[in-house]
């Protein structure tokens, strides 16, 4: 899958995991690790049932290299 834009925001992401969801095989679940980027944590993100999110905790530089 091949999935590129020059920005970010909820209605990006939603569609990002509904075309993820769709290359999951029937029996897989994916586990996606994310930072708390605004259109991460909106309440309009549509997350499928095959797909689990876990946030990282705030400010977390050891987990996440972007933030250094």
């Amino acid at each position: 899958m091949h999935f590129k834009v020059d920005f970010a925001n909820t209605k990006i992401i939603n569609i990002f995991l509904k075309q993820f969801s769709q290359t999951l095989a029937a029996d897989e679940h994916a586990a996606m690790i994310w930072d708390n980027a605004g259109f991460h944590t909106s309440g309009e993100l549509k997350v499928p049932a095959n797909v689990t999110i876990i946030h990282l905790p705030a400010y977390s530089p050891e987990l996440n290299p972007i933030e250094n």
